[in-house]
């Protein structure tokens, strides 16, 4: 059984991919003297777009592929499951990884077998290899490690069938997950001294253990994951028919709530406010994931202006181009690194030009990539694939 597409969904995907490029373009195009100077204000866009990625991919796999999991025997649905997936996200990323490489064998890998091998296979961000080449990526790795994290947990259905039970786990899970959190953040030096013996790689560029933990690794952002999964499983349980209906008082007011919260994370996080604290921690990984999970939940459930604007055309249409738009934007920025010796009032023109760029070409370009390359060679290899394995 094929899902009702979700339009609101799609939508979300462009918010996450063009957040994440608007911040990268920004950081880009005004660097003088090697200095990010408006990198603190703008990361925190980078932030909450790889936390609705994340949440959203949680919530869309979840959507899509759980009933295979109940309705078929667990190796037919892993199958079917790993072929769509697989051909969704691997012609592409195969593609510009090697356009990415100035040489090959590229020297970046150090000559060492495990990097190839991870870059090959998309396990770089398991591994903390991640910036070794095409950074870009890393996100798309950490993916790979929910998709399988999600095959290994179908193995084990859940016992809540109900919306309210579903609910009041969501919840529990929830705290917890921000009660571990917790603990990771008060013992960050017996943790920081496990991640250097076991995940430092000091001959690689852009190393940095604790960073990669508390942003970059599956490790960490697989919480963004569950509450998006979390999402998907009450959605399911409330709307049968996938039909939208009125929103009540209550949920108006935690609509309000969410994004009244999340709009605080990223003004704590854009001007420093709480620096050293947990939740200047959270900012980097989980603190939005919660509120952006009932969002998306409720922009697919109720009728309410956030649907409104998330069908939005426009929106809609950036949406299906979103990957494309995520994996050009590491070449099209690439075209326009040059960097003014010094803050001036022609560098400021100048930055403005290469950012309004950046954003003209990744589009313009991510159009094409999707319909040139992502959807003809998504189709071409998941028909082999299944005929393969038929």
């Amino acid at each position: 059984m094929i899902q009702k597409n979700i339009p609101e969904l799609t939508a979300c995907r462009a918010l996450a991919a063009f957040a994440v490029l608007i911040q990268h373009g920004i950081d880009v195009s005004f660097t003088y003297s090697g200095k990010l100077i408006l990198h603190s204000y703008v990361a925190p866009l980078g932030y909450i777009g790889m936390s609705i990625f994340f949440v959203l991919s949680g919530f869309v796999i979840t959507y899509n592929y759980s009933h295979f999991f109940y309705e078929k025997k667990w190796l037919e649905a892993f199958k079917y499951f790993s072929i769509a997936r697989f051909s969704r996200l691997y012609p592409l990323y195969f593609i510009f990884f090697i356009l990415s490489l100035n040489y090959m064998p590229s020297p970046q890998f150090n000559n060492e077998l495990i990097t190839y091998l991870s870059y090959l296979t998309l396990t770089q961000c398991w591994f903390n290899l991640e910036m070794t080449t095409f950074n870009v990526a890393w996100s798309i790795s950490s993916e790979c490690f929910f998709y399988l994290a999600f095959a290994v947990f179908a193995l084990f259905p859940f016992r809540s069938t109900t919306s309210r039970s579903r609910k009041i786990e969501a919840v529990l899970v929830s705290v917890g997950i921000v009660g571990l959190l917790y603990f990771l953040f008060c013992n960050q030096e017996a943790i920081l001294s496990f991640l250097i013996q076991h995940f430092s790689h000091r001959s690689y560029p852009g190393d940095n253990v604790w960073i990669w933990f508390e942003y970059n690794s599956p490790y960490m952002r697989i919480f963004d994951f569950i509450v998006g999964t979390y999402a998907a499983r009450i959605f399911l349980a409330d709307s049968k028919q996938n039909t939208y209906v009125e929103p009540t008082l209550r949920v108006k007011v935690m609509t309000l709530a969410s994004l009244s919260a999340i709009a605080f994370l990223l003004m704590c996080s854009a001007f420093t406010l709480f620096a050293e604290s947990f939740l200047f921690f959270l900012t980097k990984n989980f603190a939005y994931s919660p509120f952006l999970a009932y969002l998306i939940y409720a922009s697919a459930r109720y009728k309410n202006f956030v649907s409104r604007f998330l069908t939005n055309k426009w929106l809609i249409a950036a949406g299906e181009i979103s990957y494309s738009v995520y994996i050009v934007q590491a070449w099209t920025i690439s075209l326009v690194t040059y960097s003014s010796p010094a803050p001036m009032l022609l560098g400021y023109f100048n930055s403005c030009v290469k950012f309004a760029l950046i954003l003209v070409l990744t589009t313009a370009f991510g159009y094409g990539s999707y319909n040139v390359l992502e959807i003809p060679s998504r189709k071409f290899l998941r028909n082999r694939l299944h005929a393969l394995f038929s």
